[in-house]
């Protein structure tokens, strides 16, 4: 008997510590998924069987409180990197891609870490959280073709700030910048999986375009700048 009541006050010592944890939780304003693991642990513990009848329901209910706070803790850890990088973009005039491609990365792990706590992928946290990390992977490719077009945009700037010093520029040098330009695009496009297509990509590419037909141009003045001076001699003579 004594061991039948022993059992009987050790399952109610185990039903009361279980409901108690259960109702702290419930009752809690705000919550990490921390905690709830440790009051898990605490009831597992106590009641040494993760399977317990009594415990086995509020272990299931505080699992999906868990899974609630870790999404909503995903969001937050979402909203700060997508801070962190509009910050760092707004202090540079520079295109920042290695700054999204971090927020995206911190994003994705968070998410990764919510679902592995229980949180649903449907989660509305989530899915929000999941919407921050696609835009910030767009901007890091944005980004990165950004640099490509302003490399282009400083090479013409260049062409036509030697154009500025003479009569006519040597036939070569806007035709080497282009092959830079278009070097640059294949290599961007290999790297960051750029699309081909890609606006900005095609602004680079049209920029390279113009360059060589500069040098198309400059290549038929120096012809006939040639053919001028040719002329010349033999006007000198008839004269």
């Amino acid at each position: 008997q004594k061991i039948v009541k022993l059992k009987l006050l050790s399952a109610e010592s185990i039903e009361w510590w279980a409901k108690t944890i259960m109702k702290e939780a419930d009752s809690a304003e705000s919550i990490s998924a921390d905690q709830v693991n440790r009051m898990i642990n605490c009831i597992i513990l106590i009641s040494g069987n993760p399977n317990h009848p009594v415990c086995g329901p509020i272990l299931a209910k505080l699992a999906e409180i868990r899974g609630n706070s870790a999404a909503k803790e995903a969001l937050e850890t979402a909203k700060q990197s997508y801070a962190r990088d509009e910050a760092t973009v707004n202090r540079s005039s520079a295109p920042q891609p290695e700054s999204a491609k971090t927020a995206a990365d911190e994003i994705l792990s968070a998410i990764t870490h919510a679902v592995a706590e229980g949180a649903p992928s449907k989660h509305m946290a989530l899915v929000e959280a999941k919407r921050m990390e696609t835009v910030l992977r767009m901007e890091y490719k944005d980004r990165n073709a950004l640099k490509v077009l302003q490399f282009a945009e400083d090479l013409d700037e260049k062409d036509r700030e030697a154009a500025k010093k003479v009569k006519i520029l040597p036939v070569g040098p806007a035709s080497e910048k282009a092959d830079s330009i278009e070097k640059e695009i294949r290599a961007a496009i290999e790297k960051y999986k750029l699309d081909e297509s890609h606006e900005l990509i095609a602004e680079a590419r049209a920029i390279a375009k113009k360059l060589r037909d500069k040098d198309g141009d400059r290549k038929r003045l120096a012809n006939r700048e040639k053919r001028l001076a040719e002329k010349q001699p033999q006007t000198d003579e008839q004269t």
